[in-house]
């Protein structure tokens, strides 16, 4: 299970690209969540192959209602294989990286706008 030294959850944006055969479930609740992965600790699930991951731990509130711009770098778990198929791109925003299992503030607020996928 992952947790923070200091207890706070964190908002985070991590972006994928998977080559699974199937939808990944996950489930949370009052219990321990099930099926949570982070694509930086690993690059497979029982779907498939995680071939890339980019993440970005948001630690720090910005002031004012403007936008900003961020780039998440991606990392290749094998940068040498191209792809011969189509692959799957996950995105995943949240203002909890935990979800209701660290029961995150109520008042947590995240605007995600313009993904540009460069590569």
């Amino acid at each position: 299970m992952n947790t923070f030294q200091d207890g706070q959850d964190r908002s985070r944006i991590y972006v994928a690209i998977v080559d699974w055969n199937s939808r990944h479930q996950t489930s949370t609740g009052m219990n321990a969540p099930t099926g949570t992965w982070d694509p930086a600790k690993t690059n497979e699930t029982a779907e498939g192959k995680i071939i890339a991951y980019g993440s970005l731990l948001i630690k720090d509130s910005t002031e004012g209602d403007e936008m900003v711009s961020i780039d998440i770098p991606i990392c290749y778990y094998d940068p040498e294989t191209k792809p011969s198929k189509s692959y799957s791109l996950i995105i995943s925003c949240s203002t909890s990286t935990y979800g209701d299992y660290k029961v995150g503030c109520l008042g947590n607020v995240m605007y995600v706008d313009d993904f540009e996928w460069v590569y």
